[in-house]
């Protein structure tokens, strides 16, 4: 079975050396040969978890009796060996000769045989580059790939996603929190939104999303947020007011439309307000009386 089903590439051989090979691992797989769309071979689901596994292993090496314990344990010992073999007959002709090593004991790549965007993402974490980070995550690590036969690599895979789903978490919170330290709420709130779809049980990823999305003035959006994660109340600042000098009148009608109009199963929206002008303000648009003039 493939992981997917590419357009036909080449794997082009210049000067000798074998082309990169880059894996996108933090969302649905994608396994690219210098720059397109690796042969079909190599995107059967067995060798995409080996390949995997393997740049993701200490010293990226492995036994093969580990090996074949962990994608194989469902055929007797020589079917297993041979399933291996062809396994990395197809790795080795992506990879190369130099960067898949294996002898009768160990299997190992080399340290620059596959790029794996997890591998950058961890980088700019610690560069504190957010937002250049979270822009890698496009869903959970390895999505889309199962091997149900193969109970130790589905544990291990199950361990992975959870700690990369929490660091990619971790990322985009903080790049909401970046963004809105820089005024852009618009990217926020966007950046926000791939939080709590990544994560709908995420208490941060929540507040970040609904807090990006108030300060956006985006309600609505905020209260069909809100209704996904079952939340029943929602407090609103009366948004550019302040310094931005919005007329009062005008944004507490708004406001209380916006609020009014949503379909939304929140029960109670509270108006935070700074002063008596603008609690005044709001009075007049619930009860909806005119603005004095």
């Amino acid at each position: 079975m493939y992981l997917r089903l590419p357009a036909a590439a080449a794997c082009p051989i210049l000067g000798g050396a074998m082309p990169p090979v880059s894996c996108r691992v933090l969302g649905p797989v994608r396994v690219t040969v210098a720059g397109a769309d690796a042969p079909a071979e190599l995107l059967w689901r067995k060798h995409v978890a080996l390949l995997v596994y393997l740049a993701r292993s200490p010293r990226k090496s492995r036994t093969r009796e580990h090996l074949i314990s962990l994608l194989w344990s469902d055929r007797d010992e020589r079917q297993a060996r041979h399933s291996l073999s062809e396994a990395l007959r197809v790795l080795r002709r992506a990879l190369g000769d130099e960067r898949l090593v294996a002898d009768v004991d160990q299997v190992r790549l080399a340290p620059d045989a596959v790029t794996l965007d997890c591998d950058r993402f961890a980088e700019l974490c610690e560069r504190r580059e957010w937002a250049n980070a979270a822009a890698l995550v496009d869903g959970e690590f390895l999505e889309g790939l199962a091997i149900p036969e193969a109970n130790d690599f589905e544990s291990w895979l199950a361990a992975e996603r959870a700690a990369w789903r929490a660091q990619a978490l971790d990322a985009l919170v903080r790049g909401v929190a970046a963004d809105l330290a820089r005024g852009d709420a618009v990217s926020a709130a966007r950046m926000g939104h791939r939080a709590v779809a990544l994560d709908r049980t995420s208490e941060p990823a929540a507040r970040a999303a609904l807090r990006a999305l108030t300060l956006a003035g985006d309600r609505a959006e905020a209260l069909r947020v809100a209704d996904e994660l079952g939340a029943e109340t929602m407090a609103f600042p009366a948004i550019s007011t302040g310094v931005y000098g919005y007329p009062l009148g005008e944004a507490a009608a708004v406001a209380v439309e916006a609020v009014r109009s949503a379909d939304t199963r929140v029960r109670q929206v509270r108006f935070v307000l700074f002063d008596r002008a603008a609690h005044d303000a709001f009075e007049r648009a619930l009860s909806g009386a005119q603005p004095p003039a």
